[in-house]
């Protein structure tokens, strides 16, 4: 595998696993297919392979992906390869997991397991533990689903492989969710948000924002829910992740039949349904059709919900899928009882009966064995017939018995107690009647335990809320606290990037450098206390700071007695010399020193500045890791430090580049020519004084 293709196969997995790109991603990983050269490197071949699977399944398409899986793990068996083998292994138990062919996930999982443990692969043992997890998730055996996770994410965290701690804390969260302890489930749901966030990670943010908003709607907080959902599906649009999307806008849809807003459920409904039915993903065609059909059903428009429901049926009849054809079956003759079409609806309920029993769903069965039951009882209905009602409700009461569905039990000793008085068996109607009221208690009284239950989790929920509101703050105020204390050490656009995590390393090919020094500063500061030392150098120097900033330019540092400052850097000027000078001409003006430091000064104190400027290229960055400063380094900034030293006080000591350079572009800048000097290190050169602009 050469360096190119290395890098690119690691460009398209990286693209694949963060949801940059998937469909530029699938396009490369295409074209790598297709060379030559790919068939004849095993490893970057079963690569490829795996990669173009991942596309598949992410793309919805999890059926299209099990050919190139296959394939991948046939070469690598072929080829001995057991690392390969076990990566094979893995990207086929995520698939058979996604197809819901949890058996096949857990074998590929198992095996993977085992070759990982065999190379000593510590991330790719928590890779399976987390796969296995998922799928015994999927099997409702939530302790067992558990355990793997706990043990992936205390490899993962060992790894320091944060992204997937997050996947893991989201799927511990899926269990809790599952099992219906809501409050454990959102806490870990946020740690994993906390983590995406960090890393910068969309595509978990918006996995995750969709699970929090589909908790918050099972504890019928609807606003809090749309919050999330919302937040969740404005990345998934960034991101096009069109099959995630679809998932988010049919739950924003149900929030909204929730609300009895059905205009607005209807409305999201149909978003689903264009970008489904642009990517034909005809299964979730159907069931997007087919709760348009009962949300039209609960605007008491039967016409519109057989409308939908039937174009479900036949997509779910021709894709195979024989449960949700059971469930629109059922629906269908709902719809037709509220036209009143009672002989249709006991057809079409008959259907779905025999299609749920074939399936083995009992508690699909139970309902439409009550729903028959309920139309033979209904005096409208040409067959009414108390005998085959009670006959088919005693048979669903039988079901939700055996199942412990509460609901279902009370409605049907309710229909019984009717059936029941219609024909004067009075004694039987009061038993049922009175199971009816013993039941309606019951439920009254796990409603009243969920309510409670609700409660709770609001308050702790309220509470986590201020937790994290006091947190955000208090980053809020230490991020503000950082960025202060470093726009006063260094340049603001410095300390910018710096926030943004840079590295500060720049190329300035031309800029004018500044050095200033106060002449006979260090005898007259020992004749005063060192308080008024310092208050007179904080006092020029803050004159210094005004000067240069006034005129565009930055200060670098001070060194003792000594100024530098620079202009057309950090942010780059054509005119940074005619700046420069200008900051030059007024720092010779006359300092009025306050009279707490005068009074300090020896009687026969004199100042004078001695400046140095010249014009190079320069480099400039932050030295430093813990006591950073933003400095500059050159053989211009030692010539301009030299310009300085072999000046004279009172003047400001030009070298002939700076001199030459500023004349071109301003002639109202009067030089006067000093001669030839000594300079350390470059022996003879030409200077200049700067006396003034005319």
């Amino acid at each position: 595998m050469t360096s190119a293709q290395l890098e690119a196969i690691e460009s398209i997995e990286k693209e694949l696993t963060t949801g940059s790109n998937f469909q530029a991603a699938e396009l490369q990983v295409r074209a790598m297919l297709d060379e030559p050269d790919t068939k004849n490197d095993i490893a970057l071949h079963v690569r490829c392979l795996r990669a173009m699977a991942k596309s598949q399944y992410q793309h919805g398409r999890a059926s299209d992906s099990l050919p190139y899986a296959l394939q991948a793990l046939e070469i690598s068996v072929q080829n001995k390869s057991h690392t390969l083998e076990a990566q094979s292994c893995l990207s086929l138990a995520i698939i058979y997991r996604i197809i819901s062919d949890n058996a096949r996930a857990l074998e590929y999982g198992y095996r993977s397991l085992s070759l990982f443990e065999g190379l000593n692969d510590n991330f790719g043992i928590a890779k399976a533990l987390a796969t296995i997890g998922t799928a015994l998730r999927m099997c409702s055996e939530h302790e067992a689903a558990l355990r793997n996770y706990d043990k992936a994410l205390q490899l993962f965290q060992d790894c320091g492989s944060m992204i997937n701690v997050a996947s893991v804390l989201s799927n511990s969260g899926s269990v809790h969710e599952q099992l219906t302890n809501y409050s454990k489930s959102l806490e870990l749901f946020n740690d994993a948000l906390l983590i995406y966030e960090e890393l910068g990670f969309e595509s978990g943010i918006a996995n995750v924002c969709n699970r929090i908003g589909q908790i918050y709607f099972n504890y019928s907080n609807l606003s809090r829910a749309l919050e999330y959902l919302d937040r969740a599906v404005k990345l998934q649009e960034k991101l096009s992740d069109f099959y995630s999307i679809t998932s988010t806008l049919t739950t924003i849809a149900n929030v909204h039949v929730n609300l009895a807003n059905y205009t607005g459920a209807i409305e999201y409904y149909h978003k689903a349904l264009s970008i489904l039915e642009e990517h034909n993903n005809k299964n979730n065609i159907a069931v997007v059709t087919a709760n348009l059909g009962s949300v039209y059903g609960l605007l008491s428009d039967p016409v519109r919900a057989l409308e939908n429901l039937e174009t479900a049926l036949g997509v779910f009849e021709e894709i195979g899928n024989r449960n949700s054809a059971a469930r629109a079956l059922c629906n269908i003759g709902s719809a037709h009882a509220d036209l009143s079409n009672y002989s249709l609806a006991l057809e079409y309920v008959h259907k779905s009966l025999q299609l749920f029993e074939e399936l083995g769903s009992k508690s699909g069965a139970a309902e439409c064995l009550r729903d028959i039951g309920i139309f033979y009882s209904n005096s409208n209905f040409e067959g009414y017939d108390l005998a085959k009602a009670e006959e088919y409700i005693s048979r669903a009461l039988a079901l939700f018995d055996e199942l412990e569905i509460m609901g279902g039990r009370s409605d049907c000793h309710k229909i019984l107690a009717q059936i029941c008085k219609a024909q004067s068996r009075w004694q039987e109607c009061a038993t049922h009647l009175e199971t009816y009221h013993e039941l309606k208690e019951h439920i009254g009284s796990i409603e009243a335990k969920n309510r409670a239950e609700k409660m709770d989790f609001e308050r702790k929920e309220a509470e986590r809320e201020k937790a994290r509101q006091i947190a955000k703050a208090e980053a809020e105020a230490e991020l503000r606290s950082t960025q202060l204390l470093l726009h006063r050490v260094l340049p603001q656009s410095i300390a910018d990037r710096l926030m943004r995590g840079e590295k500060v390393a720049d190329y300035f090919p031309q800029v004018s450098i500044l050095f200033a020094d106060i002449v006979g500063f260090t005898p007259i500061a020992a004749q005063m206390p060192a308080r008024a030392v310092l208050a007179l150098l904080n006092h020029v120097f803050a004159e210094f700071d005004r000067i240069v900033e006034q005129h565009g330019c930055e200060k670098i540092k001070t060194i003792g007695d000594g100024y530098m400052a620079i202009a057309g850097a950090p942010i780059e000027c054509p005119d940074h010399a005619e700046r420069i000078a200008r900051v030059a001409q007024e720092m010779m003006n006359d300092i009025e020193l306050p009279a707490d430091i005068r009074k300090h000064l020896p009687p026969d104190a004199i100042f004078h500045l001695r400046i140095g400027l010249h014009t190079g290229s320069a480099f400039a960055g932050i030295i430093g890791e813990k006591r950073f400063v933003y400095d500059v380094y050159s053989d211009a900034v030692n010539l301009a430090a030299r310009m300085q030293s072999t000046g004279e006080p009172g003047c400001i000591h030009c070298s002939a580049e700076f001199c030459h350079h500023l004349q071109n572009r301003d002639e109202s800048f009067v030089f006067e020519r000093r001669g030839e000097i000594e300079v350390k290190g470059k022996g003879m050169m030409r200077t200049y004084f700067l006396e003034g602009a005319r």
